[in-house]
């Protein structure tokens, strides 16, 4: 439930108690496009249509961003202020973010494959990203519309609510599972949790919702780089260097994080409060969370 106060004033910030609600509303709101899409595809026989597919997958990454602004006008919130879209990016927060995402996808790729050749191992569907569609679709789809809607909703608001807390590695860990639980790939749920949890780092230190919107299309705009020039032979090359580049790419990974925090200033103040969350909020978390870990489930037994 919204807090009363929410509605007796303007705010400028979130607080930890907006985690619950926040989460809950794109999540219903996902749901509900995807719902939507699923019936009108089948009504107009248009699964197969790859214009049908395209635009429902932009309609539905542009409903997880309107999200955040339905969110700050329900409990009047500035969205500019809380989400720190007005804030200007550092270009030495953005550089450390891009070169660590390239280091992070490094070994985070080999990783990812290990995991999906378990899951089949043991007998289950093997998880997979469906990205059949030409190149500009990719770039608008997958790059830059999840750069600014996904960042606009997970860190903007939901890592905002998190920035006042005193155990700064638990805003992290929260913001990175939540990241992770509502993308629901099996295979790739270690390399969201772990994105989602550095763009948080991002987001919290450099005080600007840009500097991971800038990050989050670079990590983006690389994977679909790689697939557009080199198509199977980078997949190639991941499977026969795997060892040696999840471990380079590792250490390269915690190398740049170190280079990160001992190089650039943090707007990360010593936050206050606890992130013990009122009975309200803990419930539409737990219930969110909770319905994304089913769908989670459903595509890690049944397939994408």
């Amino acid at each position: 439930m919204l807090r009363e106060e929410n509605y007796t004033k303007i705010r400028e910030k979130y607080s930890a108690n907006d985690v619950g609600a926040g989460f809950a509303i794109v999540t219903l709101a996902a749901i509900a496009v995807s719902l939507a899409v699923a019936v009108v595809g089948q009504i107009f026989k248009l699964t197969e249509n790859g214009v049908f597919m395209i635009a429902a997958n932009a309609v539905n990454t542009l409903v997880i961003g309107a999200s955040a602004f339905i969110y700050a006008k329900l409990t009047r919130t500035k969205a500019v202020c809380a989400t720190k879209i007005n804030v200007k990016p550092h270009w030495a927060h953005i550089g450390w973010g891009c070169l660590a995402t390239l280091c992070l996808i490094t070994f985070m790729v080999p990783l990812n494959n290990w995991i999906a050749m378990g899951i089949e191992a043991i007998g289950l569907p093997r998880p997979s990203v469906n990205l059949d569609m030409d190149v500009v679709s990719m770039i608008i789809i997958v790059a830059i519309l999840p750069a600014f809607c996904e960042e606009v909703i997970f860190r903007g608001t939901l890592a905002a609510a998190l920035e006042g807390g005193r155990n700064k590695l638990a805003s992290l860990a929260i913001v990175g599972a939540l990241f992770a639980l509502f993308h629901m790939n099996p295979a790739q749920t270690v390399h969201q949790f772990a994105l989602g949890a550095f763009l948080g780092l991002l987001f919290f230190r450099s005080g600007s919702l840009w500097t991971t919107v800038i990050v989050h299309f670079f990590n983006n705009i690389v994977v679909i780089a790689l697939s557009a020039i080199f198509g199977e032979k980078v997949d190639l090359f991941f499977e026969q260097n795997a060892i040696w580049l999840f471990f380079v790419g590792l250490i390269l990974f915690a190398g740049s994080i170190a280079g990160y925090l001992l190089t650039t200033k943090s707007k990360w103040n010593k936050g206050e409060e606890t992130l013990k969350l009122s009975a309200g909020s803990l419930s539409m978390l737990l219930c969110s969370a909770g319905v994304c870990f089913i769908m989670w489930m459903i595509t890690l037994f049944v397939g994408a």
